[in-house]
């Protein structure tokens, strides 16, 4: 008789004690015992229910149903026991997955504020700094896993010409998707508003704004006047939509924009300086002062930045068929034996 080879014994074993457990029940009743409820068997691991429902619970879910969310942790463990095969022909640089953990971990620190201020974090999602480091790790792996199964030479026979991206397909990609780099028509401007009155009187709203469009027009600080008296100073210069250094910024002036309806359209159409007019806003009245007007455009093709985020958006979909493709071919040399759940 030969002899079973291990994941053999291994499936030899389960289905024992099963029967051991079936033989020990009573012989009227006779049953077959679960094991923690192995639901699959994959080379030579048993994924069980509580696997699967240890791994659901690490899942974000959202809206999404229980059984939804069991199936997609299920499929997970699948993938991850197939992938578990393949690093016997990856070589890793523990030392390297070592030190990028070390900074990610440090990097996620200093986004917390601090290593105790991660811990709670993590806490309160139920995991520890270990798990944290732990997971990285397998997370880094496993990249490491599909950047050396997809440097296998490909039909060119050269493995750098798989993944290059020539600028007449980043070209053919821009022609095809003509709404992306596209940029909205903008403004920037600075407000000065004087808010309308705790009772909905608009009056002395009214009267401030007129006489602050008086002050500018003959030669006063925008500025310093919106610090003093506007309800609208984010950044200490009346900006609009600026960040705290004063600097200005784009704000999209579209129908559907952020834009406060009434001064988009007492803007458009201007030319750039001090308008003559107060402008009546959701907050109260507003002298503004239109700094530039961009019309809406697409960035060029020409453009460095556009053609490097073309091509990596091509280079990770090659690296995804990639994946796939490593994927299925473990898949096929793999023993999959599905228990009756997870399906």
């Amino acid at each position: 008789m030969p002899v079973p080879s291990r994941r053999h014994r291994l499936l030899f074993s389960v289905v024992s004690a099963a029967s051991v457990g079936a033989l020990g029940a009573e012989r009227a009743h006779a049953q077959v015992i679960r094991l923690d409820g192995p639901v699959a068997i994959v080379n030579e691991r048993v994924i069980t229910g509580r696997d699967v429902a240890k791994a659901a619970r690490a899942l974000d879910g959202g809206s999404e149903t229980l059984e939804a969310r069991m199936q997609r942790a299920f499929q997970s463990l699948l993938l991850d026991a197939i992938l578990a095969q393949a690093p016997k022909t990856a070589a890793y640089d523990e030392r390297m997955i070592d030190e990028r953990v070390k900074q990610q971990t440090r990097l996620r620190e200093e986004q917390e504020g601090s290593r105790s201020e991660l811990q709670a974090e993590l806490a309160r999602q139920g995991d520890t700094l270990e798990d944290y480091r732990k997971k990285q790790k397998e997370d880094l792996r496993r990249l490491v896993l599909y950047e050396s199964l997809s440097s296998k030479i490909g039909p060119t026979g050269r493995p750098s010409a798989e993944g290059y991206v020539s600028p007449r397909r980043m070209l053919l990609w821009y022609r095809r998707h003509p709404q992306e780099f596209r940029e909205p028509e903008a403004i920037q401007a600075r407000l000065c508003v004087a808010p309308f009155a705790g009772d909905g009187s608009e009056v002395e709203s009214r009267r401030r704004a007129e006489a602050w469009l008086g002050e500018l027009q003959r030669g006063a600080d925008f500025a310093a006047l919106a610090k003093a008296g506007s309800s609208w100073n984010p950044s200490g210069g009346g900006e609009l939509s600026g960040d705290r250094s004063g600097a200005l910024q784009w704000v999209s002036a579209e129908p559907n924009g952020p834009l406060d309806p009434e001064l988009r359209r007492a803007v458009l159409g201007r030319e750039k300086g001090l308008l003559p007019e107060i402008v009546r806003t959701v907050e109260g009245y507003a002298v503004v002062e239109l700094v530039a007007h961009r019309p809406a455009a697409r960035r060029p093709f020409e453009d460095p930045a556009v053609q490097r985020e073309i091509g990596e958006r091509l280079r990770r979909q090659w690296a995804a068929t990639q994946e796939r493709a490593t994927e299925d071919e473990l898949r096929a040399k793999s023993y999959i034996w599905l228990l009756g759940q997870g399906r």
